[in-house]
């Protein structure tokens, strides 16, 4: 989980939330698929501990889509709706495994809702902050203009316009933070 947490989180702050969230997909699906075919132990172990790599990788980056593209108003609403997602989701395992009661017709039972989502992924956005901060000033107002347009906000185009993105870009490029600044101050050590 960690591993999954600090890899799948660089990876889409470098190459975007989308593209990395279809990759979590993919990683979830090919290697809960391998577990319920696993052979031995040893393999169920290796490709389940992969699984959670991809099942990481997708919840940090669906929450970080989720919040990025909900106003400020909203962000706490969304952050318990996607915690009691899990608690849905863990009910129903419980269902399902009460049902289905071989583990391997169970895995990939669990596993299966990675198609769904591979394919409603063709219609996710990615997101507008992300692409901001990369500078994709024109792809970033397309998709705040298609957002605004969806909520029925009219007056978007008025406020909103590519000059006052361009703004909002930073332009100091001379900062690039890695893990290991997390623990160059003393305070941030002491915590």
């Amino acid at each position: 989980v960690t591993f999954g947490s600090i890899l799948f989180g660089y990876l889409s702050d470098r190459f975007g939330r989308r593209r990395i969230l279809l990759l979590a997909f993919a990683v979830t699906l090919i290697f809960g698929t391998m577990t319920a075919f696993s052979v031995s132990y040893l393999m169920f172990i290796v490709m389940r501990s992969l699984c959670g790599v991809g099942l990481t990788g997708i919840s940090i980056i669906s929450l970080i889509l989720a919040v990025e593209w909900t106003d400020i108003k909203h962000r706490t609403f969304c952050g318990t709706i996607s915690g009691i997602s899990w608690s849905i989701g863990y009910m129903i395992l419980a269902l399902l495994a009460y049902l289905i009661r071989s583990w391997r017709w169970l895995l990939l039972a669990v596993t299966s809702p990675c198609l769904l989502s591979i394919v409603i992924w063709w219609w996710l956005p990615e997101s507008a902050r992300w692409l901001l901060t990369k500078k994709e000033v024109e792809s970033a107002h397309s998709y705040l203009s298609r957002c605004a347009r969806v909520n029925g906000k009219k007056a978007f185009h008025s406020k909103i316009t590519m000059e006052v993105l361009e703004k909002t870009v930073v332009t100091d490029e001379s900062r690039n933070y890695f893990y290991w600044h997390l623990l160059k101050t003393s305070k941030l050590r002491k915590i």
